[in-house]
């Protein structure tokens, strides 16, 4: 409870200074800011082991040490930003040979840790980890409660949990949403948004909507014999930055409904409309367009 509380202390102050300085309120939002860091020293200051590159916890309501690590208490430090540079690189690695290793591709959190887990580990790399949680069937996991056909959330991943109609557990729809369809947020109100959906090796297609103010912001997509088939849909009062997987280092042909807009390295997104820029990026071909549907083929050459 002292690092999870600790971590959310430290986002109310972030919270409060953003708002300060919105409203114009210059002082407090010095202030709040000033009390972020005190939070965010202190954290690390009692609970950062900096040569095992781990945080640790105290026994509920004592002074003792636990033992086991924690996924929880490493995991959200991480989520809220609060982890020094220097020891960033250790602190995930350790979570991650937690996840692969120590716990054989699954989770150990609960009603805190279980929101932030796969988010982290999908964007410090490790994506095929957060994939092997989601996925697993067996104890503890959401589909070990599948396999043993639970209809509804349970309150404890154990099979005899006193409630069957909690949700605080449910925060892997949240992943679905925002790592394998890939709709994320930029600007408020989804007045940009980044369309940059995660390709799983044993996965075949996603198809995701998510209603906004807006309007319907779309993302689907298939594998095809020699690429990927991506389908969005944007509302015209937003802009989108399609960010789409190229599966591999090689080339790529990517044609937007029948017209090609890149190829040999080169765009040509110019001659199709809603199309503004095209360019790559590292293992993807990134797209920015304007409101409309489109739909993306990429093929391997």
């Amino acid at each position: 409870p002292d690092v999870v509380s600790t971590c959310y202390y430290y986002r109310d102050a972030e919270v409060m200074a953003e708002v300060a300085e919105i409203l114009g309120n210059g002082g407090d939002a010095t202030m709040y800011q000033n009390l972020a860091e005190e939070i965010r020293a202190g954290l690390n200051a009692e609970y950062l082991d900096e040569e095992q590159g781990h945080y640790r916890s105290r026994q509920r309501g004592g002074d003792a040490w636990l033992d086991a690590y924690r996924q929880t208490d490493n995991a959200m430090p991480l989520a809220f930003g609060m982890v020094p540079d220097e020891h960033e690189g250790a602190v995930v690695a350790n979570l991650v040979t937690d996840v692969t290793e120590t716990r054989d591709g699954h989770l150990n959190t609960g009603c805190h840790g279980t929101k932030f887990l796969l988010p982290v580990l999908t964007e410090y790399g490790h994506q095929d980890v957060a994939y092997a949680v989601a996925t697993a069937t067996d104890h503890p996991s959401w589909g070990h409660w599948i396999e043993n056909d639970m209809t509804a959330l349970l309150e404890f991943w154990e099979l005899d949990a006193r409630s069957r109609i909690h949700h605080f557990l449910g925060t892997v729809e949240e992943w679905f949403y925002k790592y394998l369809a890939g709709v994320q947020v930029v600007d408020p109100g989804f007045e940009r948004v980044e369309i940059a959906p995660y390709v799983p090796e044993d996965l075949d297609s996603v198809d995701a909507r998510v209603d906004t103010v807006r309007g319907t912001v779309a993302s689907s997509w298939e594998r095809t014999a020699d690429g990927l088939a991506v389908d969005v849909t944007i509302p015209g009062n937003t802009t989108a930055d399609v960010r789409i997987p190229t599966l591999g280092d090689g080339d790529v042909l990517v044609q937007e409904d029948g017209r090609t807009i890149w190829e040999s390295g080169e765009s040509s997104g110019a001659d199709r409309p809603g199309v503004e820029t095209v360019e790559r990026t590292d293992d993807r071909i990134a797209v920015t367009v304007g409101g409309g549907a489109y739909q993306f083929e990429l093929q391997q050459v």
